[in-house]
Formats: C-alpha cells, structure tokens, sequence
C-alpha cells in the first residue's frame, strides 16, 4: 500500500508539471497542434512508452486543458493504459505573470485512472514506466533558480479510479478505489489559514466494497518539518471518528502526537477490511487476517513514533460491547505500549496496561495488569464466547452463569484471531463471583442424574463462586473452585480442582468434583449411599469429571467412597468395643461389688461366731 501511494504521488505531480510546464510555454509557442504533438513526442522519449493526447486547449487569461491523454500500453489484467485522464485542467492568474509570480487558481482531474500491476518478479508496469534516467551534472545555484515563484491555491480530483493488481499471487490480488474524489483549497493562503482538504471513496477489494471519507483543516511549516491537522473527520464502511494531530520531523520520524475520540465504532469492521476488504457480514478465511495485517505492519517504519490518547463511547465488537473507553497508547521501534485507566462496560469498569510487539509476526503482547470489577456476568460472558471462541459447540457455554463478577489476570501471548490467540495464551489469575446463579448447569445435571436426585437439577443459587486460575496450551486449570450456597438456604457446597482443554472442551483427567449434600439434599439419598453420611447428615462425594463439557461423565472415585466406608466401620467398631468394653467393665465392678458385700457378710458372720465364742468363755 505504501508502494500504491508513493506511485499515485508520482503520477499526479507528474502530471500537474506537464500543466504547469505548458500553461508557462504556451503563451509564446503556437500553434495548440504543433505544441501538442511536440509535447507527446517527447513525453514517448522520457518513458519509453506510447502516449496519446487527444486534444489541447488554451486561453492565455485563464489556462489550459488537456483531454483524454493516456500514457503506456495496455495493461495485461483490465487491459487499461496504466495512466489515463478525460480532462486535465489548469486555472491560473495571468496578471499575476507580470510581478514574477505564476499563481495557479485551480489544477482538476477529472476521471484520472492508474492502473498498476506487479508482474511475477515483483515489479511493477509502473516502475518500468518511471524508471530513473542517469543523473544530469550538477546544475550551477544561479542557473537553477526559478524564472517564475510558483504558487497552488486549488487542486481537485474528481471521479478518479486506481487499480492495484499483484499477478505474482494466484488467483491475483486486487484492490480497487473508485468514485476518487479530493478537494484542497486555501494553499496560498496556507502561511495564515488552514488549508481546506476533503476526500472520498468507495474501495474495493476481493469483491466487497468499503467507503471512506475524510476532512481536514491543515497547518503546515515545512521550515520546521511540522504539520498541525485540526478539525479532521474519518469515516471507513459506516465507522466514524475525530482525529486531531501533530506530525513532526516528518522527513526523519515521523513523530506524531494524536488524539481520537468517536460516539460509535465498530472494532470488528476494521478487522473484517485487513482480512478481507470488507464489513463486517464478509467472513474472513481462517488466517486471513493475520497474513494481511503482518504486510501491512511491515510497511510500518521503526522509526515511526506515536504517542496519543483515544476515548470511544459505544465501542463494538461482534456481540462484546463497550460502554466507554479511555486509553493512552505510545510506540516507539514498533512496540505498543498501553495504559487503560477506565473502561465502563456491563455495569462494571475495567483497568489495564499492556504492551504490543508490531515486530514479530501476528503481534506478540503481554499484559501487566488486568482487573474487572462489578461486571454483569450473564451478558458479558455471553459476549466473550461469541467474540473470541471458535469451537462449533461453543454456544453450549452461554446463558449458565449470572452474577456480579470480578476478575484479575496476567499474562501474554501472540495473535489476533480466536485460534490464535487462544492457542498461544498464557494467563494466570483469579475469578469470582457474588449474588449468582448456575443454571442447566451440566456437570450438575450429570451428578444428579447420577446419584439419583432430580432436585438437584433446578437451578443453583450462588452465594460465591471462586477460583484461581491458569491458562496455558489451552487448558484451563482451576484451583480451589468453590461454590457455595449455604447462606441462601442452599442444599449444596461443590469444590473443582483440575483442568479443562479448551480446545477441544474436554475434561483433562485426574480432576476432583467433591460435592457435599447439606442434611436437607442428604436425607433422600439412596440406600447405597448411606454408609456417606456424616453423623450431621450431610454426604460428600468424589468424582472424576470425564467426557466433555457439554456432557459431563461424573465416575465416582471408588476409592475414596472405600476410605470413607471404611472409615465408618472402623467408627462403628470401635464403638462396639467401647460399648462391649464398658458392659465387661460394668459387669466386672458389678461382680467385684457381689465379692465384696460377700467378704463383708462373711466376715461378718465370722466376727458374730468369735465374738459368741468369747461371750461363753
């Protein structure tokens, strides 16, 4: 694209010297006919190529005009002249000829067409066209200088039409810009006045057509490499925006400090014309988008700097949408860094900072800080896997979470579509959520189903549900997920730890569900399950969570189910033997109280037998 511009550049002021040129010699070289052919004769030496003038007139007050002039042969693609204009006109002030100055009004092209295609080695029909003559020695200051000061007030190009063809790619890639309008005026005054430019039309590339406008007021010192735009309007496929910028050192840099700021945009409309020209309803191929945005960073110069603030209201991707943002975004050597200190959206805000490495390959980027507060979570989470996921049972994820959520994470990783991006993250954070609800719920429902308790597969009021997280070659680990609703007269507590593929929304193995059926779920549960009740009448039990997530197996954990029926007959014995313990106990102090009262009347009757004995004596 960069190449495309320079040559529209060249082409222009190509021709708006061949009008000054003329506009200078014609008054003192007559006839039009004779002027003209010399004119085409020697345009045919310089290029090489045929060139056709059909006509030329000129009225010494006011200016001339030349009409259907097409330069090259025909072009192998659109069999077009790679140049061709209908009317090219030049205005200019003829009193002002006499005070060394030729002060040109007005320079219009009316249906300027440039057609340019790259050939298999990568050149262009244009650059052969164009291609550099050896240099002429030095010109001496004083013969160089300019007979006449030149000044250009207006310039106009109406119904233009430019053709990008790469024959070097197969099917060949196209771009198209037609219905090419350009409108600057107030150059002459340009040292006190903005200079007015105005510009539209409608691209097209592979098929789709995208239509741009824009407008500006415009500031320039050359002296001091500077160009100060105000007041500009931008406007690409429908999206809008207001731009203001400084761009300095422009010969070197540039540098440019800027501010943004639009009402409504859509994000994923410009994402949809870097991976296939058009708006958003156009479906990019898988790829797409990251081969043309890694060309279109490469055209990108390092010693580009950037430095600017952007405020959206109503920011737009696909289904995710933004209330209100507001970032700061510098560059420096190609690296983006970014600094968010709000962002309204689903109730909540939301702060970050990141960076961007536009240097490697499907931009690299690695965020420092990312912190959500007080977000909706039905409605944003639904925003999420619509947006970003791209599985084809992704909608199985919607619609099962409600409540207010918060968020924290860190991380990185590398591209910029859904495969991409989830393929390279790696993230590492915390998740909670107050006030919620699961509803059809699977992993639920299966457990339900398995143990044989239809109840529990009504929906799940949450008074929290919490978890760390990690994020890593697509798998989900969640430590410690908790989700508990005692609080609200729930009759559950579940804990998750383990790991969830994301790719291909599977359960990994060796995972926990632990659930615990508070007394009110416990009471009915079947008799197989009674020896898991605790003596308050809740019941824990393990599984392994296997299948995918959109229909979970729970399997049980025997083992752990035999710990704790175990465990409950060791109680039971032990018990028994405290209880057998205590009757042998009893009937041991009942026997030995039995000898005793025995010894006791024995000795007594003894004592009464000696004592009758003494009595006689």
């Amino acid at each position: 694209m960069k190449k495309f511009l320079k040559w529209i550049a060249i082409i222009i002021g190509s021709l708006i010297g061949l009008l000054i040129i003329l506009a200078i010699l014609l008054p003192f070289i007559l006839p039009l006919d004779a002027i003209k052919d010399y004119a085409v004769t020697k345009m045919e030496e310089e290029l090489g190529q045929k060139v056709v003038l059909e006509k030329v007139s000129f009225n010494i007050f006011s200016g001339i005009k030349l009409q259907n002039l097409q330069i090259g042969n025909p072009t192998v693609y659109f069999k077009k002249a790679p140049i061709s204009v209908k009317t090219a006109e030049l205005r200019y002030s003829f009193w002002s000829l006499f005070s060394g100055k030729l002060i040109i009004n007005k320079i219009a092209l009316i249906e300027l067409q440039i057609t340019i295609e790259k050939d298999a080695s990568g050149e262009t029909n244009l650059s052969k066209l164009f291609k550099k003559k050896p240099k002429k020695e030095k010109i001496k200051e004083e013969e160089k200088k300019a007979p006449l000061s030149l000044l250009v007030n207006t310039f106009t190009l109406k119904r233009g039409e430019l053709n990008n063809v790469d024959l070097s790619t197969k099917p060949a890639q196209i771009t198209q810009i037609k219905e090419l309008s350009v409108d600057v005026s107030g150059i002459v005054l340009s040292a006190v006045s903005p200079i007015s430019a105005k510009a539209s039309a409608t691209a097209v590339y592979k098929g789709a057509p995208i239509p741009v406008s824009a407008s500006a007021k415009i500031f320039y010192a050359m002296e001091k490499e500077k160009v100060n735009i105000t007041a500009a309007h931008l406007s690409v496929a429908g999206e809008k925006a207001n731009i203001s910028a400084v761009v300095s050192n422009f010969f070197k840099g540039p540098a440019i400090d800027f501010s943004l700021s639009s009402n409504k945009l859509s994000a994923e409309t410009f994402l949809g014309i870097l991976a296939a020209g058009s708006s958003a309803k156009t479906k990019a191929a898988p790829g797409e988008l990251t081969k043309n945005l890694n060309r279109s960073l490469q055209n990108i110069k390092s010693t580009l700097s950037l430095n600017g603030k952007i405020n959206i209201d109503n920011l737009t991707y696909k289904t995710l949408k933004i209330d209100k943002i507001s970032l700061n975004v510098s560059m420096r050597n190609k690296v983006v860094s970014l600094s968010v200190p709000e962002i309204s959206a689903y109730g909540g805000k939301l702060e970050a900072a990141a960076t961007a490495n536009l240097n490697i390959l499907g931009i690299s980027y690695q965020i420092s800080k990312l912190s959500i507060s007080n977000f909706n979570a039905h409605p944003f989470i639904n925003a999420m896997v619509d947006s970003f996921l791209t599985m084809k049972d992704k909608d199985d994820m919607k619609d099962k979470l409600y409540g207010t959520l918060d968020f924290k994470a860190s991380g990185g990783g590398r591209g910029v579509e859904g495969q991409d991006i989830l393929a390279n993250a790696k993230f590492s954070g915390s998740f909670s959520l107050s006030n919620g609800e699961l509803k059809h719920f699977p992993v639920l429902e299966s457990f339900a189903d398995k143990i044989n308790q239809p109840d529990l597969k009504k929906d799940f009021k949450l008074d929290t549900l919490s978890t760390a997280f990690a994020l890593k070659n697509k798998i989900l680990t969640l430590t410690k997920l908790v989700a508990d609703s005692e609080k609200s007269g729930g009759d559950i507590k579940v804990q998750f730890d383990g790991g969830l593929n994301l790719g291909n929304l599977n359960f990994v193995s060796g995972n926990n569900l632990k659930v615990t059926l508070l007394p009110n779920a416990a009471k009915n549960l079947p008799k197989e399950y009674e020896m898991l009740k605790d003596k308050d009448g809740s019941a824990s039990l393990d599984f392994e969570m296997q299948g995918s997530l959109k229909r979970p197996i729970p399997v049980p954990k025997i083992e752990k189910a035999v710990e704790k029926v175990l465990e409950k007959a060791t109680e039971k014995i032990k018990e028994r033997l405290n209880q057998e313990s205590e009757r042998v106990k009893k009937e041991a102090e009942e026997a030995a109280k039995k000898e005793a009262e025995k010894a006791t009347e024995d000795l007594k009757k003894k004592g009464a037998e000696e004592l009758k004995k003494l009595l006689k004596l």
